[in-house]
């Protein structure tokens, strides 16, 4: 039984993968299997020979030594044998060890000893098994897959390289090979110039590694975590605490540290296990999606902290965040399938894969859209291309070229200003490429920002409550009034979770609900779907009240949740023809095909994935089915709650595909998402929430203009010899400083500078033009001017 419960808990590390992430940090393998051991002894075989001594010595017959370690070997199986051998006053002998002592053929001593020494070499067999094979439905031997092919790529010091590439890609076998985790099947990978095949025990003196899923013990506190990592680095006591103190302020968990692992909240714990990956200044740290589910202050937070620690070491992140990667990283290494793809910064990728500048657009009317897209835009960039136009918004967005000439900038920016209420331009913005479109192109081919505190009472906020309560909107089919919801406590005091929202979703519009965890985004959508019930106010869908009528609301509504709620016995054609069945279609099989085609690129690919069952797909597949579930039989209202978070580049391209057809087919969507750029993407009106409350509303590029931080300007550097470069950025920063002292300095790293500044269309263009002639004359290798992002807006 003990042995029974010893192998459980080492199959627990085993699954939780804590034991990959203590020897990542350090520890032997001799020395987890002696305190494994030690664990043994002092939890069960110290007690078992304090019983075993008891039960002989006061047998009275001697405490033979066979008995004795009969009685160590058995004392819980064979209770019995023992109690009656004790009440006869016979108790254990050489010469009746394999006797009952009152039954002539009963189940005796020597029985269990031969039962229990069977059992010990089978769990010992089992518990070595375990630790060898890799976690799954069927065990295999723990040798990595073919999911790296001929790879080659740098990583280099003071830099933070971005590993960008779809799920099965190979990033996560790359890092595995580079921890020692796997054993690369040929080629090697160096580290700080020593071989992962033979020199890894030096290696994990200066490597460390943050998972993808938070490796933490429950029952230990902030700081018990911190000392644990690092006297197993090998760290001195005083190092240890002097560490630990200062990265738990830089973590800021100060007022957290005495708290356990389980009383965290997900960022709390996220930010903690990357603390635990500084700890002994590695000079090479690999993180794996280090943001990944957390809100957007968090992730602010990790950021903030990278940069802390990001001189002196080598740092590698994956992440499926292409903000995260275009905002942190220094370079870019994209691969498919194994292989290298492309590999730069995010400025030269962006010019190699991208179609140009975004202009976006945001009109007084929509009467003046067909005169911008046929002749204003065309006669200034002859090579313009329509981006999108809004069927609900009065937005609308062009792709400028990128080796447009300067002139025809500097016209634009003038002529708008000069036109601007002529053409009903209420405001604009120009925007450099995105890393999202970067990836898609590449994949396809082959195969620290400020907060604002908004106020709460923002009168966009006003205006809608004012327009949601007025009657006669025919356009309007989701209506928010005045909801009010309640979680209820242990205590007798309750919290607000969602005070008092009003708002309004037209036909065919994506709106965009934003907000930090804990903001009260979910328990809106527990309310809209009929989870819970507001203590206040109340939604309706398609003029069907949630709260009186909820049977109709309900068939009104399609919901994909945060985690998929999927069958796991049920294949992809069986889900989609359930859920086809309850939306009462006549023909399923038809639905099925026609909304796997949209999402899967071809009627082949659905061939190849309709018998699978869910844990066989990867998660970006996962995710994709549940879309195509809320999205069967045309809902009016799709509820989608963080549909792409986790998902890669390429299978998000797709998602989002079916979300803007459901858009553009009349359906309304609600989405909430940490991903800024899938706002920009798909959302025709955000908002954002915060405390429960609605801080800001409108069109995307009404809440940056109304929330204007400026425009960002990437300036970048050739790689020249060390003082070389740096004279050219000396004198670039001199003359930004003299010519353009609007220009405040953000950011300097490496070959890259970053200015921020809010500026006339006038200051636009001057900095357009001087930036162009300095990149002519070789001073610079390139530069980018974008406006404020999203992300940048904050909340």
């Amino acid at each position: 039984m003990c042995l029974c419960r010893i192998v459980g808990l080492i199959v627990t590390e085993k699954h939780l993968k804590l034991r990959d992430f203590m020897k990542v940090m350090g520890l032997m393998d001799s020395a987890y299997w002696l305190s494994w051991i030690i664990t043994f002894v002092v939890l069960y075989t110290l007690p078992v020979i304090g019983v075993s001594y008891i039960l002989c010595v006061s047998s009275g017959a001697g405490g033979d030594v066979i008995g004795f370690l009969a009685g160590i070997r058995s004392v819980f199986q064979s209770v019995l044998v023992f109690l009656d051998g004790f009440l006869l006053e016979v108790g254990i002998q050489a010469s009746n060890i394999g006797k009952h002592p009152i039954l002539e053929n009963g189940f005796n001593v020597q029985s269990c000893m031969v039962g229990m020494t069977v059992d010990t070499i089978v769990t010992w067999v089992l518990i070595l098994y375990f630790s060898e094979v890799m976690p799954g439905l069927c065990f295999f031997p723990k040798v990595p897959f073919p999911s790296v092919d001929h790879l080659t790529v740098d990583f280099y010091k003071n830099q933070i390289t971005a590993f960008l590439g779809h799920n099965g890609a190979g990033k996560s076998t790359t890092m595995s090979i580079m921890a020692g985790l796997l054993e690369p099947q040929g080629g090697t990978i160096y580290v700080d110039g020593m071989d992962v095949r033979t020199d890894m025990a030096k290696i994990r003196k200066r490597f460390s590694l943050c998972p993808q899923h938070d490796i933490l013990f429950d029952c230990m506190t902030v700081e018990q975590h911190m000392f644990f990592y690092g006297q197993m680095r090998g760290l001195t006591i005083a190092v240890t605490k002097a560490e630990s103190d200062q990265i738990i302020t830089n973590l800021n968990l100060t007022n957290k540290r005495k708290a356990r692992a389980n009383e965290l909240s997900g960022g709390m714990r996220r930010l903690l296990s990357i603390g635990i990956a500084y700890l002994g200044s590695p000079g090479t740290v690999v993180l794996d999606e280090p943001s990944t589910g957390v809100d957007a202050h968090t992730r602010r937070a990790i950021w903030s902290l990278l940069q802390t620690y990001r001189a002196g070491r080598t740092t590698l992140i994956s992440t499926h965040a292409m903000d995260e990667a275009d905002i942190v990283s220094d370079r870019i290494t994209i691969i498919w399938k194994g292989q290298l793809c492309c590999s730069g910064s995010s400025m030269f990728l962006k010019n190699m894969f991208s179609d140009g500048y975004k202009l976006s657009i945001e009109l007084i009317a929509s009467i003046t859209k067909a005169t911008l897209k046929r002749r204003f835009i065309p006669t200034i960039f002859p090579d313009s291309k329509l981006h999108s136009e809004s069927k609900v918004s009065n937005e609308i967005s062009f792709i400028l070229p990128l080796d447009s000439p300067v002139k025809e900038f500097l016209i634009l920016f003038e002529v708008i200003e000069e036109r601007k209420k002529k053409l009903g331009i209420k405001s604009y913005g120009l925007s450099s490429p995105g890393l999202e479109e970067v990836c898609v192109r590449v994949v396809v081919k082959p195969a620290k920002p400020a907060a604002v505190d908004h106020a709460i009472g923002d009168s966009d906020v006003r205006k809608e409550e004012s327009r949601t309560n007025s009657t006669g909107r025919k356009d309007t089919l989701v209506v928010m009034g005045v909801l009010i919801g309640r979680f209820f406590g242990k205590s007798a005091q309750d919290r607000k979770a969602v005070m008092g929202i009003t708002f309004a979703v037209k036909k065919g519009e994506c709106f965009g609900l934003l907000g930090t965890n804990g903001a009260g985004k979910s328990t809106l959508f527990k309310m809209i779907t009929g989870e819970i019930n507001p203590t206040c106010g109340d939604a309706s869908i398609n003029s069907n009240s949630v709260t009186k009528n909820r049977k109709e609301a309900q068939k009104c509504l399609g919901y994909c949740p945060q985690f998929d709620a999927l069958c796991s016995r049920m294949t992809v054609r069986e889900h989609l023809t359930m859920f086809a069945l309850f939306r009462g279609s006549p023909k399923p099989e038809s639905v099925c095909v026609r909304l796997f085609v949209c999402l899967y690129v071809g009627v082949c690919v659905f061939a190849f994935f309709e018998h699978f069952l869910p844990f066989n797909l990867s998660g970006g597949n996962r995710r994709k089915l549940s879309v195509a579930l809320a999205l069967i039989g045309n809902p009016n209202l799709v509820c989608l709650d963080e549909p792409t978070t986790g998902v890669d580049p390429g299978a998000r391209a797709y998602v989002w595909k079916a979300i803007e057809g459901a858009s553009d087919n009349g359906l309304s969507v609600l989405l909430t998402t940490h991903s800024m750029e899938e706002c920009e993407a798909l959302c025709h009106r955000i908002t954002i929430q915060v405390a429960g409350r609605l801080t800001c509303l409108g069109s995307i590029q009404h809440v940056k203009t109304r929330y204007n931080e400026g425009y960002t300007i990437s300036v970048k550097f050739s790689i020249l010899p060390k003082q070389e470069m740096a004279n050219q950025i000396a004198q670039l920063k001199s003359f930004v400083k003299s010519k353009l002292n609007y220009l405040n300095l953000e950011n300097s790293s490496f070959n890259l500078l970053t200015y921020k500044a809010v500026m006339t269309s006038a200051m636009l263009g001057e900095v357009f033009s001087i930036f162009s002639n300095i990149k002519e004359k070789k001073m610079i290798e390139d530069f980018a001017i974008s406006q404020t992002t999203l992300e940048q807006v904050g909340w």
